[in-house]
């Protein structure tokens, strides 16, 4: 490459070490690949795609969960023992800096 850009540079020095290259434009094309790619990422779309609202719905249900757990210990006095979705909880009488 170094030769090729200086023979443009300076063609009476360097033109008698340049070679075209053997490997042909179309030898380097990608696109059958990328293609082959394209179309792989598409049927795992298709495939997946009837397990979205499942998905969707247990999503939405773990950050109910979350926020639920998340203000119950915001509301819990430090060093206090607290239930929340059944579950007992006890809060730690140190509070961490934000």
């Amino acid at each position: 490459m170094d030769l090729a850009e200086w023979a443009v540079e300076d063609l009476s020095q360097w033109a008698a070490w340049v070679a075209l290259c053997p490997i042909s434009e179309a030898e380097c094309s990608t696109a059958k690949a990328d293609r082959q790619l394209e179309a792989r990422m598409d049927q795992r779309t298709r495939e997946r795609l009837p397990a979205l609202p499942t998905l969707v719905k247990t999503a939405a249900r773990l950050l109910k969960e979350a926020k639920l757990r998340l203000d119950a210990l915001n509301a819990a006095p430090l060093s206090s023992t607290f239930t929340v979705q059944g579950r007992d909880v006890h809060r730690s009488a140190f509070q961490q800096a934000r």
